[in-house]
């Protein structure tokens, strides 16, 4: 089973992922984490050193000016090796495979991203979005996860984390500028989280709350009734979802 966890950046995923990885293997299941940094323990060396390419793409993006289509292009390469290397050779195993995060935020935020620097009306940001979304189209070659589930955390607690975690990864403030502040980082976010619930309502994927004062520990094990309680049907390959609510 693939699973995906989506939702903005600072709505808890990591956390959420090792709860639900804990409880999996206490349970004696064989679990699979997604991951993007170049290891070989990872990825053979060819598919590490794709991956490793894209990384850096992203990392001098700002300066080089590469365009968002290219950034577009190149994320869907990397997540179709990722797929190839990680995801699918787990699958064969009978594995779990949990990743933290898919296309969809990725299309999410690089059109968001492409408005802000280049002053996109919303208009142009549509017409960039519908040529982004079946960039990395479902194949026999890279399905759709069988169950992806978003996870909504408040603002407030998306910048509370990133004030605690002293990361400041960077984000774009309102005119495209790059900013550490925790202010713009919240208001970045909500838009990504707000276009995400978009999706999950289009694609009926559940939704789940996250926070101050919940347990990652009790979210997990509401993932874990979604893996667990949803049927599966063989005959389509997909989890028949259905949106839950806190």
């Amino acid at each position: 089973m693939f699973v995906v966890l989506e939702g903005a950046d600072g709505s808890g995923k990591s956390t959420l992922t090792d709860s639900i990885i804990e409880i999996l293997r206490q349970e004696g299941r064989v679990v699979r984490r997604i991951h993007r940094e170049k290891s070989e323990e990872h990825y053979s060396e060819e598919y590490a050193n794709l991956v490793e390419a894209v990384r850096n793409l992203f990392r001098v993006g700002d300066e080089a000016a590469v365009s968002f289509d290219l950034l577009t292009l190149a994320s869907a390469t990397q997540y179709a090796a990722i797929y190839h290397s990680q995801v699918s050779p787990s699958l064969a195993a009978g594995e779990i495979v949990i990743a933290e995060s898919w296309w969809d935020k990725t299309w999410i935020r690089l059109g968001i991203e492409a408005q802000l620097c280049l002053k996109l009306d919303d208009a142009q940001l549509h017409e960039f979005w519908e040529w982004q979304r079946p960039i990395f189209p479902p194949s026999p070659y890279v399905p759709t996860p069988d169950l992806t589930v978003l996870v909504e955390t408040p603002e407030s607690d998306r910048v509370r984390w990133y004030s605690d975690a002293n990361r400041y990864e960077p984000v774009f403030d309102d005119s495209g500028v790059v900013s550490h502040d925790a202010r713009d980082y919240g208001k970045f976010t909500s838009r990504i989280a707000k276009e995400l619930r978009v999706v999950a309502e289009e694609k009926r994927w559940p939704i789940i709350s996250n926070g101050r004062g919940q347990s990652p520990h009790d979210a997990a094990r509401r993932l874990m009734e979604l893996i667990g309680m949803t049927p599966y049907s063989a005959s389509v390959g997909h989890l028949d979802t259905r949106k839950i609510k806190k």
